[in-house]
């Protein structure tokens, strides 16, 4: 199962996923050189910074400033600026 996940991972043109979900350990070899990241405005900058790390030479950042900001649900991490 897992050599069957792998090369079609491998293999494939485009991957879609979420920011945190590029940080899955079955992607841990797959290198994201081209990110977009939609509806980034909802986001924070750490779970943008997932996909991003992982080997992004260009990255399009898509969303609408005057739509809702991301949602973070710890009290501490909204107090520390996230």
């Amino acid at each position: 199962k897992r050599s069957t996940e792998r090369e079609m991972l491998m293999a494939a043109d485009v991957i879609c996923t979420t920011c945190v979900g590029a940080g899955d350990p079955r992607l841990s070899n797959v290198r994201f050189t081209k990110v977009l990241v939609d509806e980034c405005t909802q986001a924070t900058e750490p779970e943008c910074l997932i996909p991003i790390v992982m080997g992004a030479k260009q990255l399009v950042l898509v969303g609408d400033h005057c739509q809702l900001g991301p949602v973070v649900m710890c009290k501490k991490a909204a107090k520390a600026g996230l």
